[in-house]
């Protein structure tokens, strides 16, 4: 069991804030800036969807070899999986896609918290940052 301090951590709300402005920029570039730099800006979002997706997916392997819990090894390894494919499913597609994957962990997630395995601030923190990515990816390829 972890310890369950509700107050988010100053450098957790930091940093996750600074990732989620990648999501944000990226898919406005991806809508509003002229070609060649749209292109490169639909690149690196989905690029940076599946790596961001896969990390938080590996929080849960972090959290198992803590408490050896076989749902979170199977999960951590699960999202890394599912977020691959997104590669090929095209610029919208995949967008949506990873979305997609985005809630379905938020749901793992709140799952996880219900049964104390992580901190109580985790999921406080989660919600904002899983509606940044998967908002921004979701209106990219609305909008696209």
């Amino acid at each position: 069991m972890m310890r369950r301090s509700h107050q988010i951590p100053r450098i957790a709300f930091l940093l996750g804030a600074a990732g989620a402005l990648p999501f944000l920029a990226l898919a406005a570039a991806t809508v509003l800036a002229p070609p060649p730099y749209s292109f490169t800006a639909e690149i690196l979002l989905t690029g940076y969807g599946i790596a961001i997706l896969s990390f938080m997916g590996g929080v849960h392997w972090g959290l198992a070899m803590r408490d050896g819990r076989a749902a979170q090894y199977g999960v951590s390894v699960l999202v890394a999986l599912y977020a691959w494919p997104a590669l090929l499913l095209g610029t919208a597609g995949g967008w949506l896609y990873l979305a997609a994957g985005f809630v379905l962990l938020f749901g793992f997630d709140a799952w996880v918290e219900r049964r104390d395995w992580t901190t109580a601030w985790y999921l406080r923190l989660r919600l904002p940052l899983s509606l940044a990515a998967a908002g921004s990816l979701a209106v990219a390829a609305l909008l696209r």
